[in-house]
């Protein structure tokens, strides 16, 4: 039995990947898109990385996030009880405990993608795989960008 060689088995994981991806997704062309991967690690960074930027096409995921807060106007769920209890006899009447939902960018799900994809730029030996990431290389938890 003639030894298969590392390109001729690749090509045909991507065949198969393609395949698969024509029953569960329509969002990539794998065929088109990671030809280019040496080997599996390089393939899986282009599938993630293909699904990352499908997802960042459709849109930026939000997460509506519930904060209890001290205020000086009303806005959401008010807590009267709090207030006649705790508020007005200690001189506060003009702080309201409230509880309301601010639609967030920076949540759990965008912070895991732009760590993974941070982790991956440093492992990746591709370039198409390094631009397409565009990390900077100095980030804190501030920056909005994935």
């Amino acid at each position: 039995m003639d030894r298969l060689s590392q390109d001729h088995l690749m090509e045909n994981l991507i065949k198969w990947l393609d395949y698969c991806n024509r029953i569960w997704s329509r969002n990539i062309n794998i065929s088109t898109e990671f030809t280019d991967a040496k080997d599996l690690k390089e393939l899986f960074i282009s599938l993630y990385l293909g699904y990352v930027r499908s997802a960042l096409e459709r849109g930026l995921y939000y997460k509506y996030v519930e904060e209890t807060n001290d205020i000086s106007t009303i806005k959401g769920k008010f807590d009267i009880k709090d207030y006649v209890i705790s508020k007005i006899p200690n001189g506060q009447a003009d702080k309201f405990s409230c509880t309301y939902s601010t639609f967030e960018f920076d949540n759990m799900v965008n912070r895991i993608i732009k760590h993974t994809c941070q982790l991956l730029f440093n492992i990746t030996d591709s370039a198409n795989s390094k631009k397409a990431i565009g990390v900077p290389q100095h980030t804190d938890h501030g920056d909005n960008r994935i």
